[in-house]
């Protein structure tokens, strides 16, 4: 029983929600659209009257007449079928239509009562066996239709406004349709057709409101899938946007790959052209000039050192001459700070008769270090800055000077 009573509940809410959400939407939807979802934008609604017929149209808060013609009672029933099929015809122009019946509102017996709230499922049901209870009538006696008036959770009930009519009045007026012609397939109160927003109570067996509510159900499953349908767009949108700008980056990128790769070519080109045109002078910067080497050679030698050859090819020093001193020559030249790999070229000889003896000696210059990045604008290789020998001796004599 709790169980039941928390399904109910559940139930109550969820109607409520539905109702509450329709109620706000159909405020934004127009009056046109509105009236087609609820059927009534092609329903024409005959009122039948002792001399003659009235066709209406639903309109927002009224019911507009659109023709009227009389029937004489003299004139013959194919007469009057044919009369109402033409004008009938010029009225819905060959569109799809539907016709009720605007039954007398001083018919009918309007009553509110109230039931339970779980008997909300079967409520025809449960009102078909309520009516010999509520009314004076038997349920084969009468058509009737209903509206939940309210809905009362805390009470558990619901409050129900209940219409019933004779079945011998519904029944004559649709017998006078069909001998118009007219196949009528709802019968309604003029009254209630005035209430905006809703669809009218129907008195026919044939098309009670539980029937409407499952004819509507096919439109609310295709109103459903468009709805899904639109939600799957709005989702899917902005991925496939984002898709497409990154399509076009990735194009964006893939140009600026092969800009910088043909920059990063221009710019090892231009390396290879600045290298292979600086060689020559980077070279030559790199070594000491000759006329260094000279002068560092007259202060390096010893006083008893005569030079008669000096050869600078590249980098090789070639020194020849004579000498009283030989066993100083090589460590003199390991020590200068600007020679390196000193050696003989050729092994000492003895001048005869004197102390001196011959010598051949090759070396290699030193490389001068880079100039500063701050002073190197500044400093000129033609005039390197060359380490102090360690111990200078004087000026060694030309070989034209010697006694």
């Amino acid at each position: 029983m709790e169980n039941k009573a928390a399904s109910s509940r559940r139930h109550f809410w969820l109607r409520s929600l539905y109702a509450w959400w329709t109620q706000e939407l159909a405020a934004l939807v127009p009056a046109a659209a509105r009236a087609w979802y609820l059927g009534q934008g092609n329903t024409l609604f005959v009122r039948l009257g002792e001399d003659g017929i009235q066709f209406l149209r639903r309109e927002p808060a009224s019911l507009r007449e659109i023709a009227q013609h009389p029937l004489p009672a003299e004139l013959p029933p194919p007469d009057r079928k044919n009369q109402v099929a033409r004008l009938l015809a010029e009225l819905v122009a060959g569109k799809t239509h539907q016709l009720a019946l605007c039954l007398p509102a001083d018919k009918v017996l309007r009553k509110q009562i109230r039931l339970p709230l779980a008997v909300e499922e079967n409520l025809r049901q449960t009102l078909t066996f309520e009516l010999d209870r509520q009314t004076p009538f038997r349920p084969e006696q009468v058509y009737f239709d209903y509206r939940i008036a309210d809905r009362l959770p805390a009470a558990q009930q619901l409050l129900v406004q209940l219409v019933v009519i004779p079945r011998e009045i519904v029944e004559r007026h649709v017998r006078q349709a069909a001998e118009l012609g007219l196949p009528v397939g709802a019968a309604v109160l003029a009254d209630d057709l005035l209430e905006e927003g809703r669809p009218p109570m129907n008195f026919l067996p044939a098309l009670t409101s539980h029937e409407r509510s499952r004819q509507r159900l096919w439109t609310n499953l295709a109103f459903l899938a468009l709805t899904l349908t639109l939600l799957a767009g709005a989702l899917a949108l902005p991925l496939w946007q984002k898709r497409a700008t990154a399509i076009q980056l990735n194009a964006k990128m893939e140009e600026a790959r092969q800009a910088s790769r043909r920059t990063e070519a221009l710019r090892d080109r231009l390396d290879a052209l600045v290298a292979e045109y600086n060689f020559t002078a980077s070279q030559k910067a790199a070594q000491l000039p000759t006329f260094t080497l000279v002068n560092q050679l007259s202060r390096l030698l010893p006083d008893d050192t005569w030079v008669s050859q000096f050869d600078v090819t590249g980098n090789e020093v070639q020194i020849q001459g004579e000498t009283g001193s030989s066993s100083k020559l090589m460590e003199l030249a390991e020590n200068s700070g600007f020679l390196r790999e000193a050696g003989y070229k050729s092994p000492l000889t003895q001048i005869p008769g004197t102390t001196l003896e011959r010598f051949h000696i090759a070396a290699k210059s030193k490389p001068l270090p880079p100039p500063d990045n701050a002073a190197g604008a500044a400093a000129s290789p033609a005039s390197p800055t060359v380490a102090s020998p360690t111990a200078p001796p004087a000026a060694a004599p030309s070989a034209a000077q010697r006694p």
